[in-house]
This record gives C-alpha cells, sequence and structure tokens, in this order.
C-alpha cells in the first residue's frame, strides 16, 4: 500500500492520465498525485469531437480535472510540457525549469495526428482532429462550407464525413486503401460501408492519394491526386491515422517504437507505467503486444496502472479489445482481434455481424453493427489458459 509520502507523476492530462489519477485516489492511496500537461487548453474526451460537438452540441465533452483538484487533491498543472525523463534518478524535467522526483511514473501523452508530407501541405488550410481547439476550428469552418474532402476513411474519417453530411456539406472521401475501413476487418463490412456511403451521397475515392495541394479560388483547396484528379473543396480534412507522443522520451532509456514498450503489467522500467495511445503492452491472451487507440483501452489500463502502482500484488493486463463508432446513423462495434485465418459474416437488412476465427475455427474476435448482442457474448470469453 503507499504511503502519505510517495508522489505519484503522471505526464498527460488526457482520458487514461486523469483516470489514473482518480483510480489511484478511489483505490485509497494516500500520495501526492501530480498531472503535468502539456497544453493550456482544458482537457476534453475526445470521442464527442467528431460527432456531437461538430453538429453544435457544447455537453459531454469536459473531463473533470478542477472537480478532481478540489475534491481529491489532485494537483493538476496546464501549460507545464515535460522534457525529459530520469528513470535512474527517478526525475522529470520541464520546459519551464520545474524538476519533479517521483515515487511512480505514469505516461499518458496520447498521440498526435498524422500530417501527409505532400507538397502544398503550408501553401493551404488543411485540417486535422485531434483537441478541442482543432474541433472548434474544424466546427467553425463547417458551419461556412458547402463542399469538403475528408483523406482517410478510417473511424475518424467516416464519422467526420458523417457530421458533415448532417450538416448539409458536400463530402469526398479519399483512401489509399481499396475499402472503408481496415481492409482487415473483410470484405462483408466493406460492402455494408459502401452502401452507407452511397446512401448518405458521400462520394467515395478509392486506391489513390494526395499528389499536392494546391491555393484554389475563393479560399478553396484544390487536391490533386495521384490519379490525375482534382477536387476542389472549401474545407480539407486530414484524417490519416495519429503517431504516439514519445519525441521527450530520447535520451530516457526506455524501449520505444511505436509506442513505449511494456510488459503485461503496463510497466516500461521500474517504477514507470504507460497507459492510453501512448502505450505497447503485451497482452498475454493473446500472446503479443499491441497499442490500442480507443478511449474502453485507455480506461482499463489506466484502472490497471493505478492497482499496480497502489497495490501490493502486480496484475496483468488480459482484456479483450473493444471499440465502438456512430457514423451514418449506425452503431459500429467490435472486440478482439482479426488477426486470424477464417471469417464468417451474417447480415440483415440494417445489420451486420463478421466473426473471425483461428486456425482451430475459434472465434478470436467480432464484428457488429446495430445488434450489441454478439459483441456481449464476446466479450465474456475467459481468458485462454
Amino acid at each position: 500500500m503507499s504511503s502519505p509520502s510517495a508522489h505519484t507523476v503522471v505526464v498527460g492530462a488526457s482520458v487514461a492520465g486523469l483516470g489514473v489519477a482518480e483510480s489511484l485516489r478511489a483505490s485509497g492511496y494516500e500520495g501526492r498525485i501530480t498531472v503535468l500537461e502539456r497544453d493550456s487548453e482544458q482537457p476534453c474526451d475526445r470521442p464527442p469531437l467528431s460527432k456531437g460537438f461538430l453538429l453544435g452540441e457544447d455537453a459531454g465533452i469536459e473531463l473533470p480535472y478542477a472537480a478532481m483538484a478540489a475534491t481529491e487533491g489532485v494537483e493538476v498543472l496546464l501549460g507545464e510540457e515535460v522534457t525529459a525523463l530520469r528513470p535512474d534518478r527517478n526525475l522529470v524535467h520541464t520546459a519551464t525549469g520545474r524538476t519533479l522526483t517521483y515515487s511512480d511514473l505514469v505516461v499518458a501523452t496520447g498521440s498526435r495526428p498524422r500530417r501527409l508530407p505532400v507538397p502544398g501541405r503550408d501553401a493551404v488550410d488543411i485540417q486535422v482532429l485531434r483537441g478541442r481547439r482543432d474541433a472548434m476550428c474544424l466546427r467553425a469552418r463547417a458551419a461556412g462550407a458547402r463542399s469538403a474532402v475528408i483523406v482517410g476513411a478510417g473511424v475518424l474519417g467516416l464519422e467526420i464525413a458523417s457530421s458533415l453530411r448532417r450538416l448539409g456539406v458536400d463530402v469526398e472521401v479519399v483512401t489509399n486503401l481499396d475499402v472503408p475501413l481496415n481492409p482487415a476487418f473483410g470484405k462483408e463490412l466493406a460492402e455494408f460501408e459502401r452502401v452507407l456511403l452511397a446512401a448518405a451521397g458521400v462520394g467515395f475515392r478509392s486506391n489513390t492519394s494526395v499528389r499536392s495541394y494546391h491555393p484554389g479560388p475563393a479560399g478553396t483547396t484544390r487536391v490533386e491526386l495521384e490519379t490525375g484528379a482534382v477536387l476542389t473543396a472549401d474545407l480539407v480534412v486530414e484524417a490519416v491515422g495519429a503517431e504516439p507522443c514519445t519525441g521527450w522520451l530520447a535520451g530516457s532509456g526506455l524501449t520505444v517504437d511505436d509506442g513505449i514498450h511494456c510488459d503485461a503489467g503496463l510497466q516500461a522500467a521500474p517504477h514507470v507505467y504507460a497507459a492510453g495511445d501512448v502505450c505497447r503492452w503485451f497482452n498475454p491472451r493473446y500472446g503479443r503486444s499491441m497499442r490500442i487507440e480507443h478511449w474502453t483501452n485507455a480506461l482499463d489500463q489506466a484502472a490497471l496502472a493505478a492497482q499496480n502502482i497502489a497495490g501490493s500484488e502486480k496484475q496483468v493486463l488480459d482484456g479483450i479489445p473493444y471499440f465502438w463508432s456512430d457514423h451514418f446513423g449506425c452503431h459500429l462495434q467490435f472486440a478482439g482481434t482479426t488477426t486470424g485465418h477464417g471469417v464468417s459474416g451474417q447480415r440483415g437488412a440494417d445489420s451486420l455481424t463478421v466473426r473471425y476465427l483461428d486456425r482451430t475455427g475459434r472465434e478470436i474476435g467480432v464484428l457488429s453493427v446495430n445488434d450489441p448482442r454478439p459483441i456481449l457474448e464476446h466479450r465474456r470469453q475467459p481468458a485462454a489458459g
């Protein structure tokens, strides 16, 4: 158990970072808790940003950092960027000159939007969506837009496209893949999503990528594709994935490669843990390392990291990965993994279930649209062994 002299430092006021602080207090942790956040803006919950917030709904995006500081004795310092970690001395250094000593450290710095390194990008105004500032800018620009190009057909790209169509904006989605979302989900979902896009009046250009950007007339942007086609739009949004925020860890001695490498207990080094988008941990259920950029995973990792800091017995995270998405009037859920050897699909009038199987025919993942039952059943599976 912890002592009042213990001090846990959390780097990042993300869902994962604040979740660690909340879980520590809930477990009876008596030590100091300090959360350091490089951004000066108030932390927010990101899932609503591409959906309700973009449509004008402001409720439901605030993270309770102020209440946490007042009622649970958690010190949250905004605008305090951590620039270096010294695990050998249990120290972190910040850009403002602070040096903090910790008994345990949790890295929850999240990820940043990936930007396409194509000619002309700096000459035009290309939107990305990650935090509150991005969302407010995108919402303001969407209000006056008649046309938009979304580069990227993943979950975020489709959610933005769906919201823009509800605002009456004409939308073209561009992807270098041949299907919407991840091809690993299989042809059943690809066909379902193509129907959704067509029914919503969204143009879909697959197997091509952006060659260059150019300023267009009246403040528009011209998007030149590798096919030679040129799209002109009032608004261009890149939704082409994210990169873990790990640059500040150079020289720390931690293993960093597409995330901070952690063991099954989320530990990267003695007294150093990671949680959220930045964490690549070994999942014993699947026998391999994973990095998952989803809200539920961030909360699960926050709770387990806190448990391992406050508790006497180390726990491992062997849960089933899960995410959801709401777009074009459909509720999509996925649990498990697609890294299998068989796919079995079942489609209804407005629903879809896809099951992913291993070599033995055992179900290792389920995708479901508008039907929660297959997901609930799969998530009840016990860990193997």
